[in-house]
């Protein structure tokens, strides 16, 4: 009998370590501090410098192998006193690449999730701004189309949704820049395709410019509604892996000084649900491949932000970092 009570004892504690082992957060975190950085997203271990030049800032996007991260480079040059680069860092920090050449300004950077390639918005000079690709060494680049940026690939690799200024909308074309055409006019704004592809979703500040608001569309344009019709301003949506929610960081009411916190809602704007309450503000949420995290940027005081990790509902929040210039994360994507 005591032999099989210390057994059953042994098989209960090994389960129960197993349960607390697969409810820490999976995986790593990159973030910006003006230098690149890599944390593990169960707060172990020593936090990794991938960058060694200042002003690094976001989107930082990793390749689909996670081998790879890309992000903007701001800097100052003898000839102009705003310039930005993109570059490539190895997420083991032994490869660096800068991607813009020598003339040229490039932003907006945009992993192909299929193959080894890179969407982003380059001008020359003061002339237009141009969506290209590249390979991850910069070469063979190629403009797809003008008078455009933020471009985003569809999760099967084969289309390119991008928004333009000039031609004011939401448009989509075929990887290769065949068969642009606008799907939404009369806005500009970052736009990212849902994980399965069916739906577009997208930020735009409203007529008065006073304030952003999350929008979700069919892929053709079809169907518009906005996501966060209780939301007075809100900002950085970003899907769910499943697809089924959106995490935002909203403010929901006015006056402005009111501070945001991070929100998750379905597609269709129903089941808005807060998941911090932050006296400062919270802001960046990054889900985790599984879905059952959420990352993001907390606001503790002046000068104060620092990275947190927390469940997809709102518990177990924990800080990761003691960084007072924390932002961008983005979660390493599940190999």
């Amino acid at each position: 009998m005591a032999i099989g009570l210390a057994i059953c004892s042994g098989i209960s504690a090994s389960l129960a370590s197993a349960e607390v082992q697969a409810d820490r957060p999976p995986g790593r975190i990159a973030y910006s501090t003006g230098e690149i950085w890599l944390v593990n997203a169960d707060g172990s271990g020593k936090r990794k410098q991938l960058t060694r030049t200042s002003d690094n800032y976001a989107p930082i996007v990793w390749s689909a192998d996670g081998r790879l991260l890309a992000f903007e480079r701001h800097y100052d040059s003898p000839q102009r006193d705003c310039c930005v680069e993109v570059r490539i860092v190895g997420a083991d920090g032994r490869i660096t690449v800068r991607l813009t050449p020598r003339g040229a300004e490039d932003a907006d950077p945009a992993w192909s999730p299929t193959a080894a390639r890179i969407a982003f918005a380059r001008r020359y000079g003061y002339g237009d701004v141009g969506v290209y690709v590249a390979n991850p060494d910069g070469s063979g680049a190629r403009k797809l189309v003008d008078n455009a940026d933020s471009p985003t690939w569809s999760p099967d690799g084969r289309k390119i949704a991008y928004s333009s200024r000039e031609r004011a909308g939401i448009h989509v074309m075929n990887a290769d820049g065949t068969g642009s055409s606008v799907v939404y006019p009369g806005v500009h704004g970052d736009v990212s395709w849902s994980p399965n592809g069916r739906l577009l979703l997208f930020s735009a500040v409203d007529a008065q410019h006073s304030a952003a608001h999350a929008w979700v569309m069919n892929a053709d344009g079809s169907r518009l509604r906005r996501v966060t019709k209780q939301c007075a301003d809100d900002s950085y949506p970003t899907w769910s892996p499943d697809g089924r929610k959106i995490a935002i960081s909203c403010i929901r009411t006015r006056p402005s000084t009111n501070e945001p916190d991070i929100y998750t809602v379905n597609t269709d704007g129903t089941g808005l649900r807060k998941l911090t309450t932050n006296p400062r503000y919270d802001t960046y949420p990054a889900w985790s491949p599984d879905g059952r995290w959420i990352a993001y940027v907390g606001y503790s005081g002046d000068f104060d932000n620092g990275l947190w990790v927390m469940r997809s509902d709102g518990t177990q929040r924990r800080r990761l970092t003691s960084s007072t210039h924390d932002s961008a994360p983005t979660w390493e994507p599940d190999k």
